[in-house]
């Protein structure tokens, strides 16, 4: 593809996601419309309100959730921040250059078409690219589909570890990695040497930097607005004592069968995305914490592979019927008889429905695809 094209798609991207940073920085600013509060939240605001402020360090200073990777950008933000505006500021610009770094790798790999309306242009990246650091993952992860299509077994394991210091999330294809190598016993050294690194600075950093991992495996309550939040308000309409518990365990167990029985067999497909992909969607669906931006790391796959529009117009709807429901319901003080909130919560669940049968779709096409190959 030519470099003009490919520079065309990577400035949209950019655009696009300095565009959703703008409210964010107004939030932080103090300066957001009264009338788009429901609507703005930013992760990066609240870790530097509550813990950050006054050049504080994550981990040192601090207790902080994420992995080393954001701990570190954001320890080099907060030296360099003396108010949340500049610190909301700088990962606004780093957001907006990781989305264009994406844009550029996919479109380069893909047709510029594909890479323009699928990920430049969608309007997940629009809504939810500032509002969390999940781009940071996204651009590596990308870069390990790459990096795994042109049999670079290492640089793919050197992506994904750094991708699993960034957000959790793309550990979930080492395994797909590890039995498609030529030399599995070199990858893992590279992939886990990386990880252990980033992993051992945090931990003498801090406590938190060593127990993020199990904090986010079984120390956080489901998400309201994930299928299982909602079967956990089923449950705990029901009577049912330890309802969390008791998700966590479905879960946890149900991501593991999977993985082993629908999953590894494809591992050797013919396209690495396809199972990578497939190892990252098993993940999303049986993940009990997704958050509205967790889309951001399926629009890689539908650039990269032939994922039917209508499945990522589906997947937009429900990223988008949620997205303008669930800040609603959690920023805004309702009272317990509200019509409104109720209504808002019934839209909530129609949008993680439709959400969830997107991914259902995607999932059963990787399946299609791998068996094909």
């Amino acid at each position: 593809m030519l470099a003009p094209v490919r520079l065309a798609v990577a400035l949209i991207a950019a655009a696009v996601t300095a565009t959703g940073a703008i409210p964010r920085i107004l939030l932080a600013a103090g300066m957001l419309p009264e009338a788009l509060r429901p609507f703005v939240w930013s992760d990066v605001l609240l870790v530097y309100v509550r813990g950050l402020s006054g050049h504080h360090l994550p981990y040192v200073d601090t207790p902080f959730e994420y992995p080393p990777l954001v701990a570190l950008v954001s320890g080099i933000f907060s030296r360099a921040s003396d108010s949340p505006v500049v610190f909301v500021t700088l990962w606004g610009a780093l957001q907006a250059l990781l989305a264009a770094t994406t844009a550029w790798t996919l479109a380069g790999a893909a047709s510029a078409r594909a890479a323009a309306w699928r990920f430049a242009l969608a309007p997940q990246l629009l809504l939810l690219g500032a509002a969390n650091f999940d781009l940071l993952a996204v651009a590596l992860l990308s870069a390990a589909l790459i990096a795994a299509r042109a049999r670079r077994d290492a640089g793919a394991a050197s992506f994904l570890a750094l991708g699993t210091l960034s957000k959790l999330f793309p550990i979930a294809a080492a395994p797909i990695l590890l039995a498609r190598a030529a030399r599995p016993a070199r990858v893992a050294l590279v992939g886990a040497g990386i990880i252990a690194i980033g992993y051992a600075a945090a931990t003498l950093a801090g406590r938190s930097g060593a127990t993020g991992p199990l904090y986010y495996l079984v120390g956080i309550d489901a998400n309201f607005d994930s299928p299982w939040g909602l079967l956990t308000r089923v449950l705990d309409a029901a009577g049912v004592t330890q309802s969390q518990e008791i998700v966590v365990s479905i879960t946890l167990v149900g991501l593991a069968a999977t993985y082993l029985v629908a999953v590894l067999p494809l591992a050797r497909a013919a396209d690495p995305a396809v199972p990578f992909g497939l190892a990252v969607v098993t993940t999303l669906i049986w993940s009990r914490l997704y958050s509205p931006q967790y889309s951001l790391w399926l629009l890689p796959l539908f650039v990269l592979l032939p994922l039917s529009g209508r499945l990522f117009a589906l997947l937009t709807a429900g990223d988008v019927i949620v997205f303008a429901t669930v800040y609603p319901l959690t920023l805004v003080q309702w009272p317990p008889s509200d019509g409104v909130a109720a209504i808002l919560f019934g839209a909530l669940i129609i949008g993680v429905g439709v959400r969830l049968t997107a991914l259902l779709g995607v999932w059963r096409a990787l399946r299609i695809l791998g068996s094909v190959a």
